[in-house]
């Protein structure tokens, strides 16, 4: 879980040492036992520290990150693994549950946030690995060594180092110092481009690759791996609107649905509907 490479993507400027300086005391703790077990064991990793707590690393990681708060059931597991005294345990559980608690009365205060990016920002990260990059950082055993992120998305190592850099300049990726190392970290947790009123040439480029690897993985993935379905249909064209309505909350479930529990694999999903007849003919 943790990164060892050197990569042109972790510059002095970029690392965060003080992103946990503020950490309530659960997360304090998990990171004290961590680095205790790493002065024993200089080989310790973090994946076998997720082990010893009985949860996946991604989702260690994620806790470590600040990016997930415990469950009670969880933290309670927690709790007992590392084998805390009872007023230790107290306050690792009581720090829990006031964090978590905040974040549910943030949400409710705060209106969801969708990060936008402008059309020409888009057009630098048109290339759909860029968006596999920040979700590949979610995966188990994620490694910011941009060979290691290449031959995952079977693209070239120049492309991957270039996007890395492209994706920390636009504040879309940031690195963070863990104590097993150094780690990329997606900054937002969905993203969007803010004028959807026309559609660029970037974009359309961008959906072409999408259409091109569908086509691709037809070939090269197994049925039991990917979801291929059509439908052709005659329609009312008043009910497009509520149809594309529909289908934005069908792709939101479906997001929900598949990042619950590890993630280990970067699926992209494309959902086309569209017209294959050329409409009213005015020649009779």
């Amino acid at each position: 879980m943790n990164g060892t490479a050197r990569a042109p993507l972790t510059s002095a400027d970029a690392t965060e040492p003080s992103t946990f300086d503020e950490a309530p005391f659960y997360l304090r703790r998990l990171r004290e036992e961590f680095a205790v077990r790493r002065r024993r064991n200089p080989r310790f990793s973090m994946r076998g520290f997720s082990n010893s707590l009985g949860l996946s690393a991604a989702a260690v990681s994620r806790i470590l990150e600040q990016k997930r708060v415990p469950s009670l059931k969880t933290v309670e597991m927690l709790a007992d693994r590392i084998q805390l005294g009872k007023s230790e345990r107290r306050a690792f559980i009581r720090s829990s549950i006031e964090t978590l608690h905040r974040r549910e009365i943030d949400t409710l205060c705060t209106p969801p946030e969708v990060d936008a990016i402008e059309n020409d920002e888009f057009s630098v990260i048109s290339d759909w690995y860029h968006y596999a990059i920040l979700e590949l950082t979610f995966v188990e055993g994620f490694s910011p060594n941009p060979h290691w992120i290449a031959r995952r998305l079977g693209i070239a190592t120049d492309e991957a180092s270039t996007a890395i850099r492209r994706l920390i300049r636009l504040n879309l990726l940031r690195v963070v110092t863990l104590p097993g190392g150094e780690r990329l970290v997606k900054t937002g947790e969905k993203l969007t481009i803010r004028d959807k009123s026309k559609t660029s040439a970037f974009l359309r480029s961008f959906q072409k690759q999408i259409l091109a690897q569908a086509t691709e993985s037809l070939d090269r993935t197994p049925i039991d791996e990917r979801s291929m379905t059509s439908l052709t249909v005659a329609v009312n064209p008043e009910r497009l609107a509520a149809a594309r309505q529909m289908i934005q909350e069908f792709t939101r479930n479906i997001c929900d649905l598949l990042e619950s529990g590890p993630q280990r694999r970067v699926y992209q999903m494309s959902v086309a509907l569209f017209p294959v007849d050329r409409g009213d003919s005015k020649d009779g």
